[in-house]
Formats: C-alpha cells, structure tokens, sequence
C-alpha cells in the first residue's frame, strides 16, 4: 500500500440516523430525532454493529429494554438495506442516493457495488464513485475504471448537448 495524503474523517453518520427515522420498518417505535442522535452519540460508527449483532443490552444504554428488542428485530428485517445505508454512508454519499440505489437494487444491492462499484455512476459525480471505488481497492488501471472514465467523459459531453464526442476528445478526456 502507497499512500499519499490521509487525513482522519470523522463519520457523520447521518444516513443511519435517517434510515432509522424515514424508514417504515421504524414506525411506532418511539424513536425520533433525539433518540436517534443519542444513538449515534453513544454509538458512533459501532451503531450498524450494534444493531447487525442484536446487542440489546447495549442499546439499553440508550433506549428502554423493549424498544431497543423492537429496534433490532425491526433492522434484521431491512438487514440488506441496513448494509447499503451503512455502506454508502460509509463511502461519503447522501441519503437521496442510498434511496436510488436501493430502489434500482433491492437485492444483493452490496454484492453488486463491491462487484463495480462504478455502476453508482448513474446516480453521482466521476469524482465521488471514483473515489469510493478507490477505497474499495479498485486500481488506477482497473478496466471497469476505464470503462466508467469513458460513460462519465460522454454523460457530462451529452449534459452539454453534445450528442457526437471525437475519438481524440474522448481520449483526451
């Protein structure tokens, strides 16, 4: 591993927060913005795995004895859409994207980013799929990475209303 620039970031962890407040699975469990942001206070990054393992002792931390029970049956129930927020929140994206994305791919939706993670280039910028990609190991001579480079090149040259792009352009590009 090369690394050239780290810088520590701190998770916001605002699509987990959001998932548990927009989520239907989450009706009715009494837990509103507050609850939420105690959650992820008490928790951090750890709340995904807190809620993934069932750890309702540790939730009670937080939350009566009941509904943090009710919280963790409720979340194995969206367990795949779960690790999509996680996963996305994790990589910088927003909570309109996770909800595209999980609305294009309701199933194996991870496998499917971990597989080409340039397939979320219909929903976000070059720069931060490419960047999410990056993370995932995706190496900067990866032929998916080209072919990404290709359709972002063409989407911003037909954003422009440019419908015919030359082959120099393109390689320029």
């Amino acid at each position: 591993v090369h690394v050239l620039r780290a810088s520590p970031v701190k998770p916001t962890g605002k699509l987990i927060v959001d998932f548990l407040l927009r989520h239907p699975a989450f009706d009715g469990l009494g837990i509103g913005k507050a609850k939420a942001a105690r959650l992820w206070a008490e928790f951090g990054p750890d709340l995904h795995g807190a809620l993934s393992k069932g750890d309702v002792g540790r939730l009670t931390q937080v939350l009566p004895g009941e509904v943090a029970q009710k919280l963790v049956d409720a979340w194995h129930s969206v367990t795949e859409e779960a690790s999509v927020v996680s996963f996305l929140d994790q990589h910088g994206f927003d909570l309109r994207l996770a909800n595209k994305v999980r609305a294009v791919w309701p199933k194996n939706t991870l496998a499917k980013l971990n597989d080409n993670p340039y397939r979320m280039l219909a929903f976000a910028s070059w720069e931060k799929v490419d960047r999410a990609a990056r993370s995932l190991g995706v190496i900067e001579h990866d032929s998916r990475r080209h072919v990404a480079a290709v359709e972002a090149f063409l989407y911003r040259r037909l954003d422009a209303k440019h419908t015919l792009t030359p082959r120099a352009m393109l390689l320029a590009g």
